[in-house]
């Protein structure tokens, strides 16, 4: 989440917050103010982003800008990789590529473009595309590369055959879950009973499955799908009044394309609405049977959570959707030193954190708690204005975290851990900066690893929201995960007196895949969480970069706010930022095998709000695809967007409170 101490430099987006209301609260209260470049050279008035003016200081005049300025002409000075099959993420370096909104690769004229900054863009090669130059356009102009990309054809499908060794029961009525065994299960997204092809599907693991009987079920095969592969059960399900709980049998897998014979099966399962047709309407299926199977996982077993499969288990291996809230405070209330005998704030409306009875009775089964890594590390530092810091000046702030931690288990509640606040160097964490740094970060997880790895509740979450539009250069999705192919010459930094700067001075990220090897360097198993690009909203190379973990206990972040730019009231709000490729995104995640967690999302609150446009979005596709959810923030603030509650007590916000009370309430715990 961003904090308002960055608004007090410029920015790309009209956003002014008036003196008086920056002298009545807290500097590093947290605001959400959209996922598009945080801060330019302070001579620049306005920038356009996707055809869309952004202005830098109130003086700027977006409305006069000419179409030139709206839609540049690019030039295309290199990419990277030279050659690929269908699906390379290709990066194109060059000028000019803000406001363009196509690609071509070759005769191939859909590819999926992402402008990452004026210089930077990234083109997916798609199915249709030929060897030739690569070409970037907007509504005015367009721009082809020099040389020619390498097209090697089509990707080979990365999913597994599947094969059903068993099922259990053998008989049942319509709602009887089926526990499917076997092996190649990850990445399924549809199942059928007989002809009835709707039935709801959860992959607990590579070898389990449980598949719901549907209404219009008939006796018959049990079939598991997914976009290239499919295996039928050797033995019948019967559909009828009782269970019997008699083994299904050994089975025969059948593959409806992976060889010139099964092409009629392949036909006939895509006309049926399965395989490589149905990816999206089986992620429906999929998360019916995730949605009722997380119901009553939160609150049984042990309080431990890991990973298992595409979802999360507790200690009694039953699949729990993580609900919960966001507590501000622990990340700038020590660092800015206004509260040194309390590292919260009181920013729940009590001292030493919040009311973990009222988040409780939310239903809540997670509390997530962003922190700072020179409060926990205890190191000086020092700020644009050149005041030096202790950011731990009431000495307290280790244990107060561990209190909170202590407190949230007695509740019932897991914990992630998120490191929010980082700072390179010598200077102070008071923002947010574009990564995790070499110089603290591994600091930092080394430590609370060895905190809490005795604590299978915790789970930490290793970077709070990346972005690489600022000083950078480079590949940036392969410095983000793995640390290589990329630089930054820059950092945002600033000071209790609002001092904004952007700090030249060269400076290494700790990756993702190095925070992993940190963290289990320790012995720690906890779940990691791990982010993405343009403020852990952007997952469309998160698989194809992603750091690998070798307990397997690795889930992927998203942050789920408002499409940036757009009004309350209208379609585009009630949409996530990168929508709608980024449902697809996050079930092609959940189709690798790999959870998929929302650790902040929020809405618009101001008194009188009716409804919750976005959250309703996200958390009922949350519900469908099994994803969790945690809402920014409990805290008391009374900020017009993204604030949950009013009070100590958890009285709701109007609007985006109430809405994400009643959502939570309604799931069991």
């Amino acid at each position: 989440m961003l904090n308002t101490n960055e608004v007090l430099a410029p920015r790309a987006r009209a956003f002014a917050v008036p003196s008086s209301q920056a002298a009545a609260r807290p500097i590093g209260r947290s605001a959400r103010i959209g996922p598009g470049p945080r801060k330019v050279g302070v001579s620049v008035q306005a920038i356009w982003i996707g055809g869309l003016c952004f202005a830098l200081s109130l003086a700027s005049a977006c409305g006069g800008a000419s179409a030139a300025t709206n839609n540049p002409q690019q030039g295309i000075t290199g990419f990277s990789p030279a050659s690929g099959a269908s699906g390379t993420s290709v990066t194109l370096t060059g000028t000019g590529f803000t406001g363009s909104t196509q690609a071509w690769v070759g005769n191939g004229h859909d590819a999926v473009l992402k402008v990452i900054s004026s210089t930077q863009a990234s083109v997916t090669v798609p199915t249709d595309a030929t060897t030739g130059a690569i070409a970037i356009l907007n509504p005015t102009h367009s721009s082809f590369s020099s040389s020619s990309f390498t097209f090697t054809g089509v990707a080979s499908s990365s999913y597994p055959q599947q094969s059903i060794s068993g099922f259990s029961p053998v008989s049942g009525p319509v709602g009887t879950v089926v526990t499917v065994k076997g092996a190649g299960f990850t990445g399924s997204s549809a199942a059928w009973i007989g002809s009835a092809h709707n039935a709801a599907l959860l992959v607990v693991s590579d070898t389990v499955a449980q598949v719901t009987v549907p209404s219009d079920a008939q006796a018959g095969q049990i079939a598991l799908l997914n976009a290239q592969h499919a295996a039928f059960s050797s033995g019948s399900f019967t559909v009828g009044a009782t269970a019997a709980s008699s083994s299904g049998g050994s089975s025969s897998s059948s593959s409806s394309s992976s060889s010139s014979s099964s092409s009629s099966s392949s036909s006939s399962s895509s006309s049926s609405g399965s395989g490589s047709s149905s990816s999206s309407s089986s992620g429906s299926s999929s998360s019916n049977g995730g949605s009722s199977s997380s119901s009553s996982g939160g609150s049984t077993g042990a309080l431990s959570i890991r990973v298992q499969g595409n979802q999360f288990v507790n200690g009694s291996e039953h699949v729990v959707q993580l609900r919960g809230v966001n507590f501000s405070g622990f990340e700038f209330v020590a660092i800015q030193g206004w509260d040194p005998s309390d590292p919260s704030g009181a920013q729940g409306g009590q001292p030493n954190g919040p009311s973990w009875a009222a988040i409780k009775s939310w239903h809540a089964n997670v509390v997530r708690i962003p922190l700072n890594e020179a409060s926990w590390l205890d190191y000086s530092c020092t700020d644009t204005g050149g005041v030096v810091h202790n950011p731990d000046p009431g000495g307290n702030y280790k244990s107060s975290v561990e209190t909170q931690v202590a407190e949230a288990n007695a509740a019932g509640l897991y914990v992630i851990l998120d490191l929010h606040w980082a700072a390179p160097g010598t200077a102070c964490p008071m923002l947010q900066t574009q990564m995790a740094d070499a110089d603290h970060s591994l600091s930092f997880w080394t430590s609370i690893a060895n905190q809490f790895k005795s604590n299978p509740s915790v789970m930490f979450e290793l970077y709070n929201e990346p972005f690489f539009d600022f000083d950078f250069s480079g590949n940036s999705w392969s410095y983000m995960m793995q640390g290589t192919s990329g630089s930054f010459t820059g950092y945002p930094a600033t000071g209790n007196s609002g001092n904004w700067q952007n700090v030249q001075q060269s400076w290494t990220v700790a990756s993702y895949q190095q925070m992993i090897n940190t963290v289990r360097a320790t012995g720690a198993n906890n779940v990691v969480l791990i982010g993405t690009m343009q403020y852990t909203q952007d997952l469309s190379s998160w698989l194809a970069y992603r750091p690998t973990d070798p307990l397997g206990q690795m889930a992927a972040t998203w942050h789920a706010y408002p499409t940036y730019g757009t009004t309350w009231g209208t379609y585009d709000y009630s949409q996530p930022n990168f929508s709608p490729q980024i449902f697809t995104e996050v079930q092609n995640i959940l189709a690798a095998g790999i959870p998929v967690i929302a650790t902040e999302t929020g809405d618009q609150d101001s008194s009188g709000t009716v409804g919750s446009p976005l959250v309703s979005t996200v958390t009922s596709f949350a519900d469908q695809n099994g994803v969790s959810v945690i809402g920014w923030a409990w805290d008391v603030w009374g900020d017009a967007n993204n604030v949950l509650i009013t009070d100590v007590s958890g009285a709701p916000t109007d609007g985006y409170g109430q809405f994400f009370q009643s959502w939570m309430v309604n799931h069991a715990d």
